[in-house]
């Protein structure tokens, strides 16, 4: 069922949402039917689960997987796990997508602060966490940290994949989100169409990354764990 849960993911990545969440249910309930709740893969099917049911909308039913999913890391791997702060780093961004923007902040810190001592902090799901804690400061209108975040998070995505890499074409855009609600509008502009122009010839028109940019919205990358 790996096979299955990584096609489940390819489907998400390529903006194929819909696809993406059927796969994922059906995938993750074969896992409860064979393994049980609680196991290292059931754990890791619902993770994915989460964040294919929060690319298609629906942010409240995302919120509540990646919590008992969340839970069940810390049950299973213990509190200072990579793999738990993988799950803080995902249920952070649900939070502030269902208008929790302080627990959002705060779990993300912890999730970073994690990830950088349990993995170091060159390591690209460090990263990616720290893109995800500037989306959150920037909506709790902490715009300095957010940007400090921001530009931090490119800098390392950047020496890590390269400029044209998905992950740092998103973290670009999401700067420029964060410069253009500071009001450096013309700063924000050139960087977002930068960004915009690369990811849409890597995505197409249609990939959800795209239509985020194009409206000024804060692109969110879930944290896939895999052994560290």
């Amino acid at each position: 069922m790996l096979a299955v849960d990584s096609l489940a993911v390819g489907l998400r990545l390529v903006g194929r949402t819909d696809e993406a969440r059927q796969l994922a249910e059906a995938t993750y309930r074969r896992h409860l039917e064979r393994h049980g709740p609680g196991t290292p893969a059931a754990l890791a099917s619902a993770l994915n689960l989460a964040a294919a049911v929060g690319a298609s909308g629906d942010h409240e039913a995302a919120q509540d997987l990646a919590g008992s999913t969340y839970e069940g890391h810390r049950e299973l791997f213990g509190p200072r796990h990579p793999f738990t702060y993988a799950c803080a780093a995902n249920l952070a961004q649900y939070r502030r997508r269902c208008g929790d923007t302080g627990g959002a902040v705060l779990l993300g810190h912890d999730a970073v602060r994690g990830l950088t001592d349990t993995v170091g902090p060159e390591h690209p799901s460090t990263s990616n966490a720290m893109l995800t804690l500037a989306n959150s400061c920037s909506a709790a209108g902490d715009h300095g940290q957010a940007e400090e975040l921001g530009r931090s998070a490119l800098h390392r995505l950047s020496d890590l994949h390269g400029q044209e890499h998905p992950d740092t074409l998103v973290c670009r855009a999401n700067l420029s989100v964060t410069l253009h609600r500071q009001g450096r509008h013309h700063e924000a502009a050139e960087l977002r169409a930068q960004a915009l122009t690369a990811i849409t010839g890597l995505l197409g028109n249609a990939h959800p990354h795209v239509r985020d940019a194009r409206e000024w919205l804060h692109i969110d990358r879930d944290l896939e764990p895999q052994p560290f």
